[in-house]
C-alpha cells in the first residue's frame, strides 16, 4: 500500500500512531510515495553530510534494511532513539553504525555518529 509495510509491529507506541496515520493518509490521497534511504540518496545523487532522524521507532527497520554502500555515503548522524520499539535496544543501532565505520556516542534516547576522519578529536585544533 503506497510503499508502507502492512504492519506497525516494529514501531514504538508513538510510532504506531504515526505509522497508522500516515498509512491511512497515503491510502486516501494519491501521489504520496515512500522511498528507502538507498533510493533517496540515489535520487539526490550526492553524499549526505548530516542525517537527522526522529522517526518514532522506525529507525530499526531502516537500519536493518540499509545496505553498507548506502552508509558509506553518510558523514554524520544525529538521531533520537526509541528503545521500546519492538523490544529492541540502542545497542543494535550502535553496533550497526560501528560496523559501518562510524565513531558513535550515545546518550539516553539520543545517538550521535560521525566518520572518524571528520571528528574534531582526530584533528590538531
Amino acid at each position: 500500500m503506497n510503499g508502507f509495510p502492512e504492519t506497525s509491529n516494529t514501531f514504538s507506541a508513538q510510532g504506531k500512531k504515526v505509522f497508522d496515520l500516515l498509512r491511512n493518509y497515503c491510502s486516501t490521497f494519491s501521489g504520496i510515495s515512500v522511498r528507502s534511504l538507498a533510493d533517496f540518496l540515489f535520487e539526490v545523487g550526492r553524499n549526505m553530510h548530516l542525517m537527522r532522524m526522529d522517526i518514532e521507532g522506525a529507525e530499526f527497520p531502516i537500519f536493518e534494511s540499509t545496505p553498507p554502500e548506502v552508509w558509506d555515503r553518510i558523514d554524520r548522524i544525529v538521531m533520537e532513539t526509541h528503545e521500546e520499539a519492538g523490544g529492541r535496544s540502542q545497542g543494535l543501532l550502535v553496533n550497526t553504525l560501528k560496523k559501518q565505520g562510524f565513531y558513535v556516542k550515545i546518550r539516553p534516547m539520543f545517538l550521535y555518529a560521525i566518520r572518524p576522519e571528520l571528528s574534531l578529536q582526530n584533528n590538531d585544533r
